[in-house]
């Protein structure tokens, strides 16, 4: 006999509620994937708009998600991961500046180097910086590598740049040197 059945009645509905809530979160994750992809597949195929559009939807569902949270004193379903919300902010903020909309794209990169300093954003941040870690600064000598603090201020001059704000990016590139 297995010992891991539900033996009454309330044990059936846990154990129904407990996969229920597995088969939400997995549905959940499958449709921020699909989301996140096509936000970054509509964006290297220079479709700006439809990129945004998925960026946009993305972040409903995390403000959605925060809020049934914040409502729920203990609610099953996964918050966005910090990695996703990150790579939102860094494509959208790419997609606007390609369009011309360098406020937002601004505005965009602010938030994902809040992502970055945050304290949830730690662990994806080390990540991040792992990857970048062989990468020397100056020369093959530096002891100076590229951390995720770096690769916000350096994406700002980029948009800076695109502006058409030559002074405000320099200041940027003179922050990072």
């Amino acid at each position: 006999m297995n010992n891991d059945a539900p033996q009454n009645d309330q044990e059936t509905l846990d154990v129904m509620l407990k996969i229920r809530t597995q088969i939400e979160n997995k549905h959940s994750s499958l449709i921020r994937n699909a989301h996140l992809y096509l936000c970054y597949m509509h964006l290297i195929t220079y479709n700006f708009v439809k990129s945004i559009y998925h960026g946009k939807i993305l972040l409903k569902m995390d403000a959605d998600m925060k809020e049934a949270r914040g409502k729920a004193e203990s609610s099953d379903l996964k918050p966005m991961s910090t990695a996703t919300l990150y790579s939102v902010h860094c494509y959208m903020a790419e997609a606007l500046c390609m369009m011309g909309k360098f406020t937002d794209a601004i505005t965009h990169l602010d938030n994902a180097a809040e992502i970055s300093i945050d304290q949830e954003g730690k662990q994806f941040i080390r990540s991040v910086e792992m990857k970048f870690r062989q990468i020397n600064v100056r020369n093959q000598d530096s002891e100076e590598k590229l951390n995720a603090k770096i690769i916000n201020r350096l994406n700002k001059c980029v948009v800076y740049l695109c502006h058409g704000q030559f002074d405000m990016a320099r200041r940027g590139f003179d922050e990072v040197l």
